[in-house]
């Protein structure tokens, strides 16, 4: 019988941990006999501070630091390189003020700082050099209902009236609703534009659907006026959103713009449309942005060869936007160039061609003057304005809180005062008061605004959701739902500088094989129904764009199913590229029951690392597409939309079209639905 050494190695990594799992730490004191005990990262509690300043060092690993002070608060995060690269942090900003977040060293998501607004919070992740986030923000419910008015008390006997009893008091407001997610940065995001041609009526139509929240700037253009100003008409839009009219410019010689906005679009499809006056001939044309909010703070205009027009900003963070169009007595021609004086601003051409604008997004308040030029000649109109941004890029709705519980009935009013002897009967006593309100309750908020896109965390409990993000040693490390197994060969991936640790999939050397994974397979997972809105956000970098096919998915189909075919059978909505099928850029695609409709989002894949989304969006019957927090695509044909009753699980996969080897690095997934 083989003999057992007495002798026990703790080891800190050998044996390695088992898939899904980590190592812990040994460590023993100098005392005789020595104590020896185990440690693992924190994970969890939360660290509330109320104070103007703070320092995250290790202490704060594995927890959600608050801050509740106001008006700022001046946070410093220790080195990326001191934290090490399993740190994971979790912020959120529940004053009323600014949380500014700065590192000891290094960038956090390549700036300086991280600033977090009101209601607002983020996940920070280290790769050992620098920081990374994932970001969610939001607002506040609405007032719920009262609560039912008490019974009348009874009539007092009759004499002299009492005074009326007290109204009593108003219910406690319900608690706030939860937080919207919101995208990275600070500033304005341009969507897209459209323009019509040049005649007595015309209507211009946006190339895909508004996006909620978003702003829309309207110019309506006219150069056969007769050189005298004329009030022109509000325009008109398809979704009744409500026009503010911000100002305009007359040339002098026949030629004005006039130029709305509607803070807060309403999300669809959209057709704008407006009318000068019978018989004059124009043209209409509209953009949309993203992270413009009210006000406009300042207009100025000028006409073009004149001195530079100036705006002064009052507003910490504003975003500076020129419309310009060239100056005719008998029409508005098309702009070929735009070059401007301001060095920093952004000068494009709008579509119809009739007008351009320039756009800068300013952080310091001051005077900012500029000056344009159209097609290398003058003269043309310029209105110049300075709108404030906002923290973000819109985020998605957040959930609608429960109805508060019906209060309880008051009271029933004391009987009135007996009257004094009388031989006139006295009047009725007074009735008694109300009962109290009941609470209210909490009705959910649409989130705040932001660039990246509209992909982020909500805080748990108020959606279901789940994480699984990389860890060092290679592996993935799930949080919320369970995850599934993976297909092909899995490898480390060092963090680099600008990104953070990976897990590379790897397809074998023939023709068909695939590599990836997911959130369940098969039916061993099906834990998300489209009724319930999931969204499936997953940062990838492939290998080649050459003989390869890639899907990321939502559907109730096995892994082999999706990936084996560039039509697969089921019902499903999805990312794909596939260089069999002939597709050059990503398509957005969905499945009911294999009857199958796409959409080209125009985005030709590449090998740099990139965040990719698909949202079921049930409330509105329409699947999206993001890449890189920007939305490319929407699918709106209900024969092809799959069943809301569909069960779903979640995965990202490459498949092998030569024979070589092909892989796939994976960064994080991350997946939320309704409850």
């Amino acid at each position: 019988m083989p003999s057992v050494s007495p002798t026990i190695n703790l080891n800190d990594m050998t044996p390695t941990a088992t898939t899904g799992n980590r190592n812990v730490n040994w460590q023993a004191d100098a005392s005789n006999p020595r104590n020896v005990s185990a440690e693992s990262p924190n994970w969890g509690s939360v660290n509330p501070q109320a104070g103007a300043s703070y320092t995250i060092d290790a202490a704060s690993r594995g927890k959600l630091v608050t801050f509740s002070h106001g008006p700022t608060v001046a946070v410093t995060l220790d080195g990326a390189a001191t934290l090490g690269v399993e740190f994971l942090c979790g912020v959120e900003n529940i004053g009323s003020g600014v949380v500014t977040i700065t590192p000891a060293s290094g960038t956090i998501d390549g700036a300086a700082t991280l600033v977090l607004a009101a209601a607002s919070s983020a996940l920070i992740f280290s790769d050992g050099a620098n920081f990374f986030t994932v970001r969610g923000g939001g607002g506040g419910g609405s007032t719920g209902p009262t609560g039912p008015t008490g019974p009348t008390g009874p009539d007092g006997v009759t004499g002299v009236g009492g005074d009326t009893g007290p109204t009593g008091p108003t219910g406690p407001t319900g608690p706030t609703g939860p937080t919207g997610p919101i995208g990275v940065g600070i500033g304005a995001t341009y969507i897209q534009s459209c323009g019509s041609a040049w005649g007595a009526t015309e209507t211009c139509a946006f190339g895909v659907n508004n996006q909620l929240g978003n702003t829309l700037f309207i110019i309506v253009a006219s150069g056969n006026l007769g050189g005298s100003a004329v009030n022109f008409p509000t325009p008109t839009d398809s979704q009744a959103n409500v026009l503010t009219y911000l100002g305009h410019f007359n040339s002098g010689v026949g030629a004005q713009i006039q130029v709305w906005a509607v803070f807060g679009c309403k999300a669809g499809a959209n057709t704008v449309s407006g009318q000068v006056g019978a018989g004059i001939d124009y043209c209409i044309t509209a953009v949309e942005y993203n992270g413009v909010m009210s006000p406009c703070e300042q207009w100025g205009t000028a006409l073009g060869g004149l001195p530079n027009v100036a705006v002064t900003t009052t507003n910490p963070k504003d975003f500076l936007i020129s419309f310009a169009s060239l100056v005719t007595s008998s029409g508005i021609p098309a702009i070929t160039t735009v070059t401007s004086t301001d060095a920093s601003a952004n000068c494009r051409i709008l579509g119809g061609s009739a007008v351009a604008v320039t756009e800068r997004s300013v952080s310091v308040t001051g005077t900012y003057t500029e000056d344009v030029q159209l097609n290398s000649t003058n003269p043309y109109s310029l209105v110049k304005a300075a709108c404030w941004l906002s923290a973000g890029v819109q985020g998605s709705t957040g959930l609608t809180g429960s109805t508060g519980p019906t209060g309880p009935t008051g009271p029933t009013g004391p009987s009135g005062p007996t009257g004094a002897a009388s031989t006139v009967p006295g009047p009725t006593g007074p009735t008694g008061p109300s009962g109290p309100t009941g609470p209210t309750g909490a009705t959910g908020s649409t989130g705040a605004t932001g660039a990246g896109a509209a992909n982020a965390m909500l805080r748990p409990n108020t959606r279901r959701w789940a994480y699984c993000p990389v860890i060092p040693a290679g592996t993935t490390s799930p949080i919320g739902d369970v995850w599934g197994s993976g297909t092909g060969s899995f490898t480390a991936v060092n963090a680099s500088a600008t990104e953070p640790v990976s897990l590379r999939a790897t397809t074998g050397a023939t023709i068909g094989n695939a590599a990836g994974y997911g959130s369940g397979n098969s039916g061993a997972y099906l834990n998300y129904k489209f009724d319930r809105s999931p969204r499936f956000q997953k940062r990838i970098l492939l290998q080649s764009t050459a003989n390869v096919r890639v899907w990321i998915f939502l559907s109730d189909q096995a892994a082999a199913t999706m990936y084996g075919s560039a039509t697969p059978a089921g019902n499903w909505i999805a990312l794909r590229f596939d260089t069999g099928a002939g597709d050059t850029t990503w398509q957005l695609i969905v499945s009911k029951a294999g009857s199958r409709a796409s959409v080209d989002t125009t985005i030709t894949p590449d090998t740099s690392e990139h965040t990719y989304e698909i949202y079921y969006d049930n409330s509105n019957s329409q699947v999206l597409a993001y890449i890189d927090g920007v939305l490319r695509a929407s699918q709106v044909t209900a024969a092809n939309l799959p069943a809301n009753t569909v069960l779903t699980w979640a995965g990202a996969y490459i498949t092998t079209l030569a024979s070589s080897t092909k892989y796939v690095d994976y960064a994080y997934d991350y997946i939320e639905s309704d409850f």
